[in-house]
C-alpha cells in the first residue's frame, strides 16, 4: 500500500465517523457536509474529494458503521467455548455494541431518512451487509444445534 492510500484511507475513515457523530447529534435532516467538513477538522473540498453528493457521505457512513458493528459481533466470538455458552456471550456483545452506538442506532432507526431502492448498488450492499451477519448468527446457532446444546 503506497503513502497516498494510506493517506486516503485514513482520511475516508475520519470523514466517515465524523458523519455518523453528526447524524447521531442532528438526526439524518440536520447532517450536512458543512457540519461533518467542521466536525472532521476538514475543508468541505476534501469530502467532495471522496463523496460525489451528501447522500453518498451518508450511504458510505451508515454502511461502514453497520460493518464495523457486524465484525465487532464476530470478532467477539469464541467458537472453542460450549456453544450455549458461546450463544449467550454473543447476546451480551450484541447488546454492549448496541449501547456503544446507541444513537447512531436511534437515528437509523427514528429518524431514517435514508432512501435506500433494493435494486441499487447501495440497497444491494446494504442487504449483503446484513445478510453476512444474519449468516454468522445462523452458523452459531447450527453448531450448537450439531452438539445438541439446542433443538432445531
Amino acid at each position: 500500500m503506497t503513502k497516498e492510500e494510506v493517506i486516503k484511507e485514513y482520511r475516508v475513515r475520519e470523514i466517515l465517523e465524523a458523519a455518523r457523530r453528526v447524524m447521531a447529534r442532528y438526526g439524518m435532516q440536520g447532517t450536512t457536509v458543512d457540519r461533518v467538513a467542521e466536525e472532521a477538522k476538514v475543508a468541505k473540498g476534501t469530502i467532495y474529494l471522496y463523496f460525489d453528493t451528501k447522500d453518498a457521505l451518508v450511504h458510505a457512513a451508515v454502511l461502514e458503521g453497520l460493518r464495523e458493528m457486524v465484525a465487532e459481533t464476530v470478532a467477539s466470538d469464541d467458537p472453542s467455548i460450549p456453544p450455549l455458552e458461546r450463544i449467550r456471550k454473543l447476546i451480551l456483545a450484541q447488546f454492549r455494541i448496541q449501547a456503544s452506538n446507541q444513537d447512531f442506532l436511534k437515528t437509523l432507526i427514528i429518524g431514517n431518512s435514508l432512501d435506500i431502492e433494493l435494486e441499487s448498488e447501495a440497497g444491494r450492499e446494504y442487504m449483503r451487509v446484513y445478510a453476512g451477519h444474519l449468516d454468522f448468527v445462523a452458523s452459531v446457532l447450527q453448531d450448537a444445534i450439531d452438539h445438541g446444546a439446542i433443538r432445531r
